[in-house]
């Protein structure tokens, strides 16, 4: 601990419980029947987080942006989209 109290996390916890996670599945210590119930279970929480990431933004704010982060934001989505593709394409 610090001098003025708590020190902030290098890694936030949710990774590490990830990491953990996705460590335990590879090595087969999750059964079968519990993997399927995790997936079920990460898809509602990617939805659900994705819905406040959505709801929590305002228009207003976009626009006061400008228009420089939005093309950001789509040459970003475009680069991991062709490099998916692309990683996929090569690994088949």
């Amino acid at each position: 601990m610090a001098a003025g109290g708590w020190r902030r996390a290098v890694v936030p916890l949710f990774v590490v419980g990830f990491v953990a996670a996705s460590l335990l599945r590879t090595v087969g210590m999750v059964g079968a029947g519990l993997g399927q119930v995790t997936d079920q279970v990460s898809t509602v929480a990617i939805a659900v987080a994705l819905a406040g990431v959505g709801l929590s933004v305002h228009p207003a704010h976009i626009r006061r942006a400008g228009f420089r982060p939005i093309l950001l934001g789509a040459v970003q989505w475009v680069t991991v989209a062709a490099s998916s593709l692309a990683l996929q394409h090569v690994t088949r």
